[in-house]
C-alpha cells in the first residue's frame, strides 16, 4: 500500500511540475498579450490545464484515500509519511498556482484581445471544461 502511496504523490508532484514548467516557459515567452499568437499561445496554456484538472483531482483522490488508510494503521508511521508526501506536492501546486495567477494577469494592449483574454481567464477559473 505504502509504495502506490508515494506513487501516487510522486506522479502528482511530477505532473505539477510538468505544467509549471509549461506555464513558466508561456510566461518567459509572453510578457504581454498583444498579438494574436499570444492570445492563442494563451488559450493553448488554459485549455491544458483545465483539461488536466479533473482527472488529476480525480487521481489525487485516491492518493488521500490511501494516505488516510495508512494513518489510521499506524498514525506516527502513517501521519509521518502524509507529510512526507505532501510537503514537497503542496510546494509544487503553490508555485504552479502563483504562475497561473501571474498568466491570467498579463497585461493586454490591444483593445481586441482584452475582452477575449478575461473571457478565458474567467473560463479557466469558473468552469470544469474550457469554453473557448
Amino acid at each position: 500500500m505504502i509504495p502506490y502511496y508515494l506513487a501516487i504523490y510522486a506522479i502528482g508532484t511530477a505532473i505539477i511540475l510538468y505544467f509549471a514548467r509549461e506555464t513558466k516557459s508561456f510566461l518567459a515567452s509572453h510578457a504581454s498579450i498583444d498579438h494574436p499568437d499570444g492570445l492563442e499561445a494563451f488559450k493553448r496554456l488554459a485549455r491544458r490545464n483545465m483539461t488536466m484538472a479533473l482527472p488529476y483531482g480525480l487521481f489525487m483522490i485516491i492518493g488521500v484515500a490511501l494516505g488516510l488508510h495508512i494513518v489510521q494503521q499506524d498514525n506516527l508511521a502513517g501521519f509521518s509519511l502524509f507529510a512526507a508526501a505532501n510537503i514537497p506536492f503542496m510546494t509544487a501546486a503553490l508555485a504552479l498556482r502563483r504562475l497561473e495567477i501571474q498568466a491570467r494577469e498579463l497585461p493586454c494592449t490591444d483593445p481586441v484581445f482584452i475582452v477575449e483574454y478575461n473571457r478565458v481567464s474567467r473560463s479557466w477559473l469558473q468552469d470544469l471544461w474550457p469554453k473557448f
